[in-house]
C-alpha cells in the first residue's frame, strides 16, 4: 500500500518600509526602489516556494518657513536661536521615523534711522515733533514702523550767535575817521548793530585811539676818539639827541638818541714767572674789557684761553712774545699789552743701565744718572713687586748699584732730578729680571724711552720657539717664531690702546728636545 502525500507550493508576501536612501535585503538581495519583487526558492522537501516582496520606500519630507524679527531681536525655532539675516537648515525626523529638512529664511529688519538739519538764531526755539530746542545738539525722535520695528529720526540743530565784531584803530590828534556812514574824532568804542544775510542780528564795534606824537628812544654806543652820524649832525660826546620824524600813522614822532661814549679798557699782563721746561708758566691779562684774544711770535701752539680775566698756561722752550688784545664787544674799542717770555733751563731724566739685563745668573746691575741738564739734586727709588720687600731709596749718588731678588719679576725705577732754577722732571723704568728657559714681563711702557719700552722675552737654551699675542677679545695683534723680534706695542702700524693682553708661548729646549711646552699668561700695556 502506498501513501501519497502532496505537499503545497508556498505562496507568500511582504511589505517592509525604508527610508529614501535606504537599502533593503531579503535572501541576500538588495533592494531600494519602491516596488513589487518576487523571490523564488524551494522549502525545505523540495518544493517550489514563492514570495512577493511589496517594498515602500518613504520620501524625505522637505519644507520652507520665513520669519522677520526687528534689529536687536531674536528668532528661536527647534530650540535653535537666529540673530541674523540668511538661509538657515535644519536636519529633523518625520512621523515615519526618515529624514525631514526644514529650510528657514530669516530677516532682520533695521532700524529706520532719519536726519534732519537745521539752523536758528540765539534766543529762538525749533519745534520738533511737539519739542521745543533752542539749545545746539542732536536730538532723537523714536517711533514704530508698520511692521512694529523702532523708527529714529535725528534732528541736527545749530544755533548761530549773534557776531560781535571788534574793530580796532588809530587817528591822530585833531583829524577825523569814517566808519559805516558815522564820522568820529575823538578816542572811544563806537557800537553799530547790522543784520546779517543768515537773519541774525550782528554788531559791530569801534574801538577808536586817539594818538599824541611817538616818543621813542635808541641806544648807541661809541669808542672815545670816534663819531657818530645822527640826524646830519656829528657826535663824539655822551648825550641825549632828538630827530623829528612822521609816524607809520602820519602822527609827528621824535626819535631820541641816547649815545654813551666809551673809554678804552685797561690793560695789564701778570706774570707768573718759574718758567721750567716741561712745566708750565701763567700769563694772566687784568682787563676792564669783555673779550680777550691772543697771539704770539714765534707761534706757540700750547696757548688757549677765554674771555676776560684770562689764563694762559705755557710751556716755553724759547724767547717768546705774547700780545693780548682786549675789546669791549660789540663797541670795537681795543686796548693791546705785549709781554715777553725767556727760554728756561732746561732738564729731561734719564737712567742707563749696566749690564742691559737682569737675568737668575747676574741679578745686580749698576743703574746710572744720564740726564739732560746741570743736576743739582737727584733721589732714586728701587721697587720690587714683592710684598715682602720694601722699596729703598737712594740720595745724590749718580750711580747706584741695585741687587734684585731672585723671586722677583719686574724691577721698577724712579729717577726723579732738579736743577739750580727748581726745574725738575721724573723718569719710571721697567726691567724685566730673565728667568728659567722663557720669561715673559708682565708689563711694558712703549713710546717711552727706557729699557721697558718693547715687549721683549727671555729666553735660554732654546731650539724652537713661538709667541701668540690676543686681545681680550680674541684679536691677533702680534706673532714672531723669533725670540729677538719683541713687541712696540702696535697692530697694523698704530698704536694698541693700553690694557691687558693675553700671551700664548710653544717652545722646546736643547735640555730636552723631544718635550714640546707652552707657557701662557697676560701682560699690561702701560702708556
Amino acid at each position: 500500500m502506498i501513501y501519497l502525500n502532496v505537499n503545497d507550493t508556498i505562496r507568500d508576501t511582504i511589505e517592509p518600509w525604508i527610508c529614501a536612501g535606504q537599502v533593503f535585503r531579503w535572501n541576500r538581495e538588495p533592494y531600494s526602489v519602491a516596488g513589487w519583487y518576487r523571490q523564488e526558492f524551494r522549502t525545505p522537501e523540495g518544493c517550489d516556494s514563492i514570495l512577493h516582496i511589496h517594498l515602500i520606500v518613504g520620501d524625505t519630507l522637505r519644507d520652507t518657513v520665513y520669519f522677520s524679527v526687528c534689529s536687536g531681536h531674536t528668532l528661536t525655532h527647534n530650540n535653535v536661536t537666529y540673530d541674523s539675516t540668511g538661509w538657515y537648515r535644519q536636519n529633523l525626523k518625520n512621523f515615519d521615523d526618515c529624514d525631514s529638512i526644514l529650510h528657514i529664511h530669516v530677516t532682520i529688519e533695521d532700524t529706520l534711522r532719519g536726519h534732519w538739519y537745521d539752523t536758528i538764531c540765539y534766543g529762538d526755539t525749533y519745534d520738533f515733533n511737539g519739542t521745543d530746542y533752542y539749545i545746539p545738539g542732536i536730538y532723537p525722535y523714536v517711533t514704530t514702523t508698520r511692521e512694529g520695528c523702532d523708527s529714529i529720526a535725528y534732528l541736527h540743530l545749530h544755533v548761530n550767535d549773534t557776531i560781535i565784531t571788534h574793530v580796532y584803530d588809530t587817528i591822530c590828534r585833531d583829524d577825523q575817521y569814517y566808519f559805516l556812514d558815522s564820522v568820529y574824532d575823538q578816542t572811544g568804542d563806537y557800537e553799530h548793530l547790522l543784520y546779517r544775510t543768515t537773519g541774525c542780528d550782528s554788531t559791530v564795534v569801534l574801538h577808536l585811539f586817539e594818538r599824541d606824537s611817538i616818543q621813542s628812544t635808541v641806544y648807541d654806543t661809541i669808542c672815545n676818539n670816534r663819531t657818530y652820524n645822527w640826524d646830519g649832525r656829528v657826535l663824539n660826546q655822551t648825550g641825549r639827541y632828538p630827530k623829528r620824524l612822521t609816524s607809520y600813522i602820519g602822527c609827528d614822532s621824535v626819535v631820541w638818541l641816547q649815545l654813551k661814549v666809551l673809554d678804552y679798557p685797561v690793560l695789564s699782563i701778570l706774570d707768573s714767572g718759574a718758567y721750567c721746561e716741561g712745566g708750565y708758566a701763567t700769563l694772566k691779562a687784568n682787563t676792564t674789557g669783555n673779550y680777550i684774544t691772543w697771539t704770539s711770535s714765534p707761534y706757540d701752539p700750547t696757548m688757549n684761553g677765554q674771555d676776560h680775566n684770562f689764563t694762559i698756561y705755557v710751556s716755553p722752550d724759547r724767547y717768546t712774545e705774547y700780545t693780548a688784545t682786549v675789546d669791549i664787544r660789540p663797541y670795537n674799542c681795543r686796548s693791546t699789552a705785549v709781554h715777553a717770555v725767556n727760554k728756561p733751563a732746561k732738564v729731561e731724566a734719564r737712567i742707563s743701565m749696566s749690564p742691559e739685563e737682569i737675568t737668575a745668573e747676574n741679578l745686580q746691575c749698576a743703574f746710572t744718572d744720564v740726564s739732560i741738564g746741570t743736576i743739582a739734586y737727584r733721589e732714586w727709588l728701587f721697587h720690587e713687586r714683592i710684598p715682602t720687600i720694601p722699596d729703598k731709596l737712594f740720595y745724590g749718588d749718580r750711580t747706584v748699584n741695585y741687587t734684585s731678588s731672585i723671586e722677583n719679576d719686574t724691577l721698577e725705577v724712579r729717577l726723579i732730578v732738579v736743577n739750580d732754577e727748581g726745574c725738575y722732571d721724573t723718569v719710571i723704568n721697567l726691567y724685566p729680571v730673565f728667568r728659567g728657559d722663557v720669561w715673559v714681563p708682565n708689563a711694558f711702557t712703549p713710546g717711552r724711552i727706557g729699557a721697558n719700552r718693547l715687549l721683549k722675552v727671555g729666553h735660554y737654551n732654546l731650539i724652537e720657539y713661538e709667541i701668540f699675542i690676543y686681545t681680550r677679545e680674541g684679536l691677533l695683534v702680534f706673532h714672531s717664531d723669533d725670540p729677538e723680534i719683541s713687541w712696540d706695542g702696535t697692530y697694523n702700524y698704530k698704536d694698541c690702546k693700553a690694557g691687558s693682553y693675553v700671551y700664548v708661548v710653544h717652545y722646546r729646549t736643547k735640555s730636552r728636545p723631544s718635550e714640546s711646552y707652552e707657557k701662557k699668561g697676560s701682560v699690561l700695556l702701560i702708556r
